[in-house]
């Protein structure tokens, strides 16, 4: 998987773009200040967004990202 990791010009958020040579693209950027990405799940209150294309078919949700 190719990971480019950028600050977005317009929003001044992170965003991170990825895709794989097996036809999987996506996106993960943190929301505005103050907004939460709730997907009605038991799993915590995220920043993050994440929409991922799998080979066409669209998929998106909240996204959690550790530390390395």
């Amino acid at each position: 998987i190719s990971i480019d990791i950028k600050s977005s010009a317009l929003t001044n958020n992170f965003v991170t773009i990825f895709h794989s040579d097996k036809g999987i693209y996506g996106l993960i950027r943190s929301l505005p200040n103050g907004t939460f990405c709730e997907a009605n799940l038991d799993e915590l209150t995220s920043i993050y967004e994440i929409f991922i294309d799998f080979k066409g078919e669209i998929f998106e949700g909240c996204a959690h990202l550790d530390k390395l």
